[in-house]
């Protein structure tokens, strides 16, 4: 379940994260950060995949933003099991 800033943000169409990418990232990350707490003290959870980056609400499951993620991509490289 999306948050309501993600729903608002995902609405620009500037940035379009569809969620077979959205689905991907969660199936598939190439790396993923432990909780942390947030600025407002909430936890928050950074899943970098392939083609977007999603931070979630552990504790409910609501996705909180996404964002591309080819600057990232570079970094971790492509998923192990890719061709």
């Amino acid at each position: 379940m999306r948050s309501y800033h993600c729903w608002i943000t995902s609405q620009n169409d500037t940035a379009p994260k569809p969620e077979r990418q959205i689905a991907d990232a969660l199936a598939s990350p190439l790396k993923v950060f432990p909780v942390a707490p947030g600025k407002d003290g909430r936890p928050a959870q950074k899943i970098i995949g392939s083609e977007v980056t999603v931070v979630r609400n552990p504790d409910t499951g609501n996705i909180i933003t996404t964002y591309p993620t080819d600057s990232r991509r570079r970094k971790y490289g492509p998923r192990k099991d890719a061709d």
